[in-house]
Protein backbone atom coordinates (compact mmCIF):
# COMPACT_ATOMS: atom_id res chain seq x y z
CA UNK A 1 0.00 0.00 0.00
CA UNK A 2 2.48 2.39 1.06
CA UNK A 3 5.07 1.87 -1.80
CA UNK A 4 1.78 2.23 -4.64
CA UNK A 5 1.58 5.91 -3.30
CA UNK A 6 5.03 6.36 -2.67
CA UNK A 7 5.32 5.35 -6.58
CA UNK A 8 2.47 7.39 -7.32
CA UNK A 9 3.80 10.45 -5.67
CA UNK A 10 6.64 10.14 -7.55
CA UNK A 11 5.02 9.99 -11.27
CA UNK A 12 2.96 12.83 -10.26
CA UNK A 13 5.93 15.07 -8.80
CA UNK A 14 7.87 14.32 -12.22
CA UNK A 15 5.24 15.21 -14.07
CA UNK A 16 5.18 18.33 -12.07
CA UNK A 17 8.53 18.91 -12.90
CA UNK A 18 8.59 18.34 -16.62
CA UNK A 19 5.13 20.59 -16.47
CA UNK A 20 7.08 23.27 -14.59
CA UNK A 21 9.88 23.03 -17.51
CA UNK A 22 7.79 23.11 -20.03
CA UNK A 23 6.21 26.47 -19.06
CA UNK A 24 9.57 27.83 -17.91
CA UNK A 25 10.88 27.27 -21.82
CA UNK A 26 7.60 28.65 -23.35
CA UNK A 27 8.04 32.02 -21.48
CA UNK A 28 11.72 32.55 -21.89
CA UNK A 29 10.83 31.95 -25.95
CA UNK A 30 8.16 34.32 -25.31
CA UNK A 31 10.39 36.85 -23.90
CA UNK A 32 13.38 36.30 -26.47
CA UNK A 33 11.08 36.50 -28.65
CA UNK A 34 9.74 40.30 -27.43
CA UNK A 35 13.10 40.81 -26.97
CA UNK A 36 13.82 40.48 -30.27
CA UNK A 37 10.90 42.33 -31.24
CA UNK A 38 11.92 45.19 -29.51
CA UNK A 39 15.54 45.25 -30.82
CA UNK A 40 14.41 45.34 -34.73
Amino acid sequence: MFNKMYGLAKSLNRQAKEHLMDMLVVRLAINSKGGYDVAY
